[in-house]
């Protein structure tokens, strides 16, 4: 049941070509606009061509696992997920179909960035290199992805663009991935590793450059993914008891 369910919201997400724009298209075009003027130079032990790739890359699949709360919002108010509780799925399938289908959504953004860094770009790695940053930046996401189920879970239709953007565009600028945290003020910066996308792209970055992020980027996360899994896990609950109201 769930791998049908999957396969329907997958091709759903593929038939919402302005979002797909948005995803696919964007960090593409900001990586050629931010690395038309870092040939040459770089960035701590990498490149800054490289470096602005996986800020991008993190971008783009941040977009992805945030696009899973927007399906959840439409079918809160339109009653479907009313409609499904009389079919033999789970609420917990519901659930992990939707980070899938973000993942599923995500995991390719990241590639086409990548790519793009390897064929446009001219950016030279091993290839186990190449796996390893999409595998770090893939686990690091978890956190975003368990927001977009509580946006999802919390916000209404007509508003819920507007918190994702707004939500998309602090992370990303706070994370330090449009502009390099290390040159941000000191208490800026600060802040900045307290975001998980900071260390989201820390992990491709370190991947990158044969390192780990770290305990104090791995405690970082740990924390935003048990924070956000037991908001998300509240806020399902809370509209699960809403449903049943009605």
């Amino acid at each position: 049941m769930i791998r049908a369910y999957l396969a329907s919201e997958i091709k759903r997400s593929v038939r919402n070509y302005r979002n797909l724009i948005f995803v696919l298209l964007i960090p593409v075009f900001m990586l050629l606009i931010f690395s038309s003027s870092t040939k040459g130079s770089r960035t701590g032990l990498l490149s800054t061509t490289t470096y602005v790739m996986i800020s991008m890359a993190t971008f783009a699949a941040m977009n992805g696992a945030l696009s899973a709360g927007g399906r959840i919002a439409v079918e809160r108010q339109t009653g479907w997920s009313r409609q499904l509780r009389l079919t033999p799925l789970s609420g917990k399938a519901y659930v992990s179909s939707k980070l899938m289908n973000g993942y599923c959504i995500a995991l390719p953004a990241m590639a086409i960035v990548f790519l793009v860094g390897k064929l446009a770009l001219s950016v030279a790695l091993p290839s186990a290199t190449w796996l390893k940053m999409a595998l770090f930046i893939g686990v690091a996401m978890t956190p975003i992805s368990l927001l977009g189920l509580f946006i999802g879970y919390t916000a209404r239709p007509d508003n819920l663009q507007a918190i994702s953007a707004g939500v998309n565009v602090t992370l990303s600028a706070l994370g330090g991935l449009w502009f390099p945290a290390q040159f941000f003020p000191l208490w800026l910066k600060d802040l900045a590793k307290a975001t998980p996308t900071y260390w989201i792209a820390e992990s491709g970055r370190s991947a990158a450059e044969g390192q780990w992020i770290g305990a104090t980027g791995t405690v970082v996360l740990v924390i935003w993914t048990l924070t956000l899994g037991a908001a998300s896990m509240f806020a399902y609950e809370k509209a699960n008891q809403r449903n049943y109201a009605t």
